[in-house]
């Protein structure tokens, strides 16, 4: 049984991850930004999911998350960052709130994340953080995600060899 954080965890990909871990045995920590729908992402096995509502775009409700799921786990063997948020927009047309809520949520909340998890996490943990093929194959309306999703493969990167010396498997 392995401890688990998954960011993201109330649709797509994230509760897709979720319910699988459950599904398998593992105590996961649940995180998203509705407790409801989270509730729902747990009901495969209530008694191994631990839910943190937390928003990844505010930096004070993020801050202690990575330390709420070691407590309320047991401790933390892997982080699997899933939480992204996309706004398809022209160019000329991005606006300052969905450019600062893309870059906070899809690389910001993730690098921050991932930096602390380093610390937290046992020795020969895991970390992994989701990007997009929209990293590498932009569209005309993917500018800021797309921007937003390969600077975490740029992070992805610098935290595997932070993670290397304690043999945490950082993907």
């Amino acid at each position: 049984m392995k401890r688990i954080l998954v960011t993201g965890a109330s649709s797509g990909i994230g509760r897709a991850t979720a319910q699988r871990l459950l599904r398998r045995g593992d105590r996961v920590g649940l995180c998203g930004r509705s407790r409801e729908r989270l509730t729902a992402t747990a009901q495969v096995a209530p008694e191994a999911g631990s839910i943190l509502v937390a928003d990844l775009k505010d930096p004070a409700a993020r801050s202690s998350l990575i330390g709420q799921a070691k407590e309320s786990l047991g401790g933390l063997d892997g982080v699997i960052l899933v939480a992204g948020i996309v706004a398809h927009q022209p160019p000329s047309q991005i606006d300052d709130t969905s450019l600062r809520e893309q870059l906070e949520t899809n690389l910001v909340a993730s690098l921050e994340l991932g930096a602390e998890a380093l610390s937290e996490l046992s020795d020969g943990g895991s970390l992994v953080m989701v990007a997009s093929t929209l990293a590498h194959r932009p569209v005309a309306t993917s500018a800021v995600y797309s921007a937003s999703k390969a600077g975490l493969i740029a992070a992805t990167k610098s935290l595997a060899l932070a993670g290397a010396k304690r043999k945490i498997r950082v993907n």
